[in-house]
């Protein structure tokens, strides 16, 4: 199985579990799953994450390998899907709608549409709500979805 990590999950990570200048395991761990192909991320992700001008940052830069492309035709078709999902279900009027389609969520997804991965958020599934979640969107697509903790969970390595 394949795991895509999303913005916050970095975010999260290093402001409160596991911060990159006293868990540095952590973020070993992250580049040793990516390199078994286990972890990855997508460029979309790097994108918002590189200039925050901090160390997680400066991380980003120095692993952007990390970060997957996602121009390929077939991500670049399950983004319409998802595009035209939030079209039909969601209020593109409201402003965090507009700032989804707009952000690294949507091409997470396509990602993992396109490579049978699933997706690692720390966002939670709403059943109301005029906000487009990850899990929302992945609920309707059939993408599984878990946040961190549960994929620290389906490893048997972690931190070893």
């Amino acid at each position: 199985m394949r795991y895509v990590l999303d913005t916050n999950v970095f975010l999260e990570a290093n402001k409160r579990y596991y911060g990159l200048d006293f868990c540095p395991v952590f973020w070993e761990w992250l580049r040793d799953h990516e390199n078994k192909g286990n972890l990855y991320s997508i460029r979309s992700v790097y994108d918002e994450l590189k200039d925050f001008g901090d160390e997680l940052a400066d991380w980003v830069k120095q692993y952007s390998y990390y970060f997957h492309s996602e121009s390929d035709n077939a991500c670049q078709e399950n983004f319409k899907i998802i595009a035209n999902l939030c079209q039909r279900k969601y209020n593109l009027g409201h402003k965090k709608n507009i700032n989804f389609l707009g952000s690294a969520d949507p091409w997470l997804i396509a990602r993992a549409m396109t490579d049978g991965s699933t997706v690692v958020t720390e966002e939670r599934y709403k059943l109301q709500g005029e906000k487009i979640l990850i899990p929302n969107i992945c609920h309707e697509l059939g993408v599984d979805y878990i946040n961190t903790f549960e994929l620290l969970r389906e490893f048997d390595d972690c931190f070893k």
